[in-house]
């Protein structure tokens, strides 16, 4: 979407530790857009202290399934496992973009 709006951007990992983001405030039974929200936070906020100046764009995407929270799986097998578990389930994948400069997240 950046590029076809003609902007410039660089990607760069933020090195947020996902599991410490979704336990911090609510838990494991935290609702899945207030994780989504805390995590892009946490990487944009991240980020933007080592790019003074820049405006920087922080996304997570958290999957819930009747209440249980899934994490991104480590190996096909995991994957294929928690599709199998939502399969004919409701479940609600959320996302959230958030955008912070020099440290603090943009109003």
């Amino acid at each position: 979407m950046l590029l076809n709006a003609g902007l410039d951007f660089e990607i760069e990992p933020s090195g947020v530790d996902e599991d410490e983001g979704q336990a911090q405030p609510f838990g494991r039974t935290g609702l899945a857009q207030d994780i989504a929200t805390t995590l892009a936070e946490m990487k944009a906020v991240r980020v933007s202290t080592r790019r003074p100046g820049a405006m920087v764009i922080g996304a997570d995407s958290t999957l819930a399934c009747e209440g249980k929270l899934y994490d991104k799986p480590k190996t096909l097998a995991a994957a294929r496992a928690q599709t199998d578990g939502a399969r004919r389930r409701t479940h609600e994948l959320v996302s959230s973009v958030v955008v912070a400069q020099n440290g603090a997240r943009s109003a």
